[in-house]
């Protein structure tokens, strides 16, 4: 499937790293259709190999598991300093109007930021 279409995925890669169609809008129109077609089929099958190539790469790699376990840790802590600044009513917002929440959030927000810093 994607030999048969190899030439039509090289000139959608083309056009989009010249920024003639944007990613999202691709993606976008390529799920919103119930019958997809050929293209869109090899282009997930596409998705499908280097998914699993990344997999075999990943898990033969102790040094691309590290990095990956060191970034799920900084923001597992950057979770924890979150809950932990919003210790008030046991962590709880309890804010009726959507601006009084976005503003109680952004305030957490700045000192958790602050302490960061």
């Amino acid at each position: 499937m994607i030999e048969d279409r190899w030439e039509q995925l090289l000139r959608l890669a083309g056009s989009i790293k010249r920024g003639w169609i944007v990613p999202s809008v691709l993606l976008t129109r390529m799920h919103a259709d119930s019958r997809p077609d050929r293209l869109t089929k090899a282009l997930r099958e596409c998705g499908r190999l280097d998914r699993t190539n990344f997999i075999l790469e990943w898990s033969g790699d102790p040094n691309l598991r590290g990095r990956g376990q060191g970034q799920l840790n900084k923001g597992e802590s950057a979770n924890a300093l979150h809950r932990y600044v919003g210790f008030g009513n046991r962590g709880r917002v309890y804010a009726r109007d959507p601006e009084q929440l976005q503003r109680h959030m952004d305030c957490r927000r700045l000192v958790s930021n602050a302490i960061v810093y």
